[in-house]
């Protein structure tokens, strides 16, 4: 599955349907709760990579993915921060994007994008 990792915004549905939203238009709480998009749950994508443009698809069983790093900014200009690396809350309320608002994106096993924070680690 090629993924245009060259597009400027981005619009991010969760696994109950519901539209991801930068409460206030950033500053506050990131949540999936909206039916409807708008311009709070329309992200500018941020891309670091080596990859051309591909998401890559790994090497096998047990073997991380290929994956890009990407980073989300907000309406109101912040940055989708996972709070302390991952496991907590998720905020939209950094003026910078570093380590804890760099996501891991790539394909998931049913051909839908997923990112999470921090690296790959496989579970058995």
């Amino acid at each position: 599955m090629a993924i245009n990792l060259d597009a400027p915004f981005v619009v991010l549905r969760a696994s109950n349907g519901e539209f991801v939203c930068a409460k206030g238009g950033g500053g506050q709480e990131v949540v999936a709760n909206r039916s409807q998009r708008g311009p709070w749950e329309t992200f500018t994508f941020h891309h670091r990579t080596d990859k051309g443009g591909q998401l890559g698809t790994g090497g096998g069983p047990g073997t991380p993915p290929s994956f890009d790093q990407v980073g989300f900014q907000v309406f109101d200009g912040m940055y989708i921060s996972a709070d302390g690396a991952g496991g907590g809350k998720v905020y939209a309320n950094r003026g910078w994007w570093a380590a804890w608002e760099t996501f891991d994106i790539f394909p998931a096993p049913d051909e839908i994008i997923a990112a999470h924070p921090g690296a790959w680690h496989q579970t058995n």
